[in-house]
């Protein structure tokens, strides 16, 4: 059961001054039943399992958004934000395993999480010229994560785990960006910015901890050539940061049976990652870029051996493995026959992959080359009616830490009716029932485990909407948030 709600609200303090506030509250209740079984290569080692599942969750978000105009025109702009996000989650699973030559056991885990983060960010934009515009600002960030994960265990093995983890995120920027156009064909974006982060993580019990602070810049560069009407050239280089997900640092252990659980990392470090791109585009229609990137400190989900006790257990978990660079080319183009009537799109993806792992105990370095495509077409039937489809291929890949063994061709199909302001929406999923992958997750440089995982993806949906009211009101402004990357971090 899910039940939320919120508000948006804007106050134009003067004419040039406005004053805005969203907020949103949700809550999640739910209960879960499943059952799962695990067939090993050794047979006295398969286990059947039964699992009660209990989940509470709780998301409040808000921010309050203040843009003043100095001028009427608005060549000199200042905007705040304020953001807090606030999320709880409390998991109770009740584990009941059975398998050949074991006594019953009987696992309680409780896996509650409480996260808080407040942002502020304030920017200045002047236009100083028709052709130029600059533009500087601020931010700060401040997270915290306390969990008290706990577990039971009955019969074989009986005992308790206790742990309690602290997750603190500080960070300050300051970045400053100039658009400019020189002449009549060329545009070029400069930015440069600024972050000093810490990251400290504490185990409460064991006194373990981590800490670990940076002062880095990231610039970044665009640039627009235009060759005439019908050609373009643009090119970009950055320097960019991607932060784990919260869900990502949540420490807690999800049990699948005796031998195998899901922990996630609360040590796992962010990754830094250089990007360039060169692209080019006739008419608009037909586009071909190429790029690069690399990554260092990179992470990806992995399955390693655990020993505990007076056994060795699976553990599926994030993990900072090393580097990877990826080379990459795509192309697209789009066109339209039948009078206009059907719109034929066309894009493919070649991927070229160099993973170098560092981490203790897995050594891997991995070269994969895979590739992508995907055609759309889209008929107007007229009298309001429409048509569409959607064929996609997609080869095998690996990466770091899995293999996919099976290329894949998933086919969609849907149609649109309108009658007024009604209209009626059928679509068609998977219709050839392809969605089935198996993988090989690595576990070290000694051994791996391979796993097969069925997805079906096939459906069917029918959809009706409705519009009405008057639609000619003031619409409410598109404002940005303080910190829009956390949110895309909280699951």
């Amino acid at each position: 059961m899910v039940i939320g709600g919120g508000i948006g609200t804007d106050y134009d303090l003067s004419k040039r001054t406005l004053l805005s506030f969203n907020g949103f509250v949700s809550t999640v209740n739910g209960d879960a039943h499943s059952n799962s079984r695990t067939i090993f290569s050794s047979l006295d080692r398969n286990t059947e399992n039964q699992i009660i599942s209990v989940d509470k969750y709780f998301y409040n978000f808000g921010n309050v958004f203040i843009q003043h105009k100095f001028d009427n025109p608005g060549n000199r702009i200042l905007v705040f934000n304020i953001d807090y996000n606030q999320f709880e989650k409390k998991n109770k699973d009740r584990i009941n395993t059975a398998g050949i030559g074991m006594e019953p056991q009987i696992s309680n885990n409780r896996i509650p999480q409480d996260f808080f983060n407040i942002s502020e960010k304030l920017d200045y934009i002047h236009k100083l010229s028709t052709q130029s515009r600059f533009s500087l600002g601020a931010m700060h960030s401040y997270s915290k994560l306390n969990s008290n994960p706990f577990y039971e265990i009955y019969g074989n093995g009986q005992g308790s785990v206790n742990l309690a983890y602290d997750y603190k995120e500080t960070y300050l920027a300051a970045y400053a960006t100039l658009n400019t156009n020189i002449g009549k064909r060329f545009n070029m974006n400069l930015g440069i910015r600024a972050e000093n982060t810490q990251y400290l993580t504490r185990e409460k019990v064991s006194f373990e901890a981590q800490d670990t602070t940076y002062l880095k810049l990231f610039p970044s560069v665009s640039a627009v050539y235009t060759i005439n009407k019908n050609n373009v050239l643009s090119g970009a280089a950055s320097r960019k940061i991607q932060r784990p997900t919260m869900e990502m640092l949540f420490p807690g252990r999800i049990y699948q049976n005796e031998n195998y659980y899901t922990e996630n990392d609360p040590f796992l470090l962010p990754s830094l990652r250089n990007n360039v791109e060169l692209m080019y585009s006739n008419k608009g229609r037909h586009i071909l870029s190429l790029g690069y990137n690399k990554a260092t400190d990179a992470f990806s989900k992995f399955i390693v051996q655990i020993p505990e006790e007076d056994k060795i257990s699976q553990r599926s978990t994030y993990i900072n493995y090393g580097s990877y660079e990826r080379w990459y080319a795509t192309a697209s183009t789009r066109n339209s026959v039948f009078k206009k009537k059907l719109d034929i799109v066309l894009s493919a993806t070649f991927n070229l992959y160099d993973y170098k792992a560092k981490a203790v105990g897995n050594d891997n370095d991995i070269h994969n080359f895979n590739f992508n495509s995907i055609l759309n077409l889209n008929y107007d039937c007229g009298k309001y009616m429409f048509v569409y489809s959607t064929l996609k291929f997609v080869s095998n890949s690996k990466t770091i830490s899995q293999e996919n063994f099976r290329n894949l061709i998933l086919f969609d199909l849907g149609a649109r009716k309108s009658f007024g302001n009604l209209s009626i929406s059928v679509y068609l999923s998977d219709i050839l029932n392809t969605s089935n992958i198996q993988t090989t997750s690595y576990l070290n440089s000694l051994s791996y485990n391979r796993y097969r995982f069925n997805y079906y993806t096939r459906s069917a949906s029918l959809s009706f909407k409705y519009q009405f009211g008057n639609t000619k009101t003031k619409q409410v402004l598109n404002k940005s948030s303080a910190n829009e990357e956390m949110r895309g971090r909280i699951n």
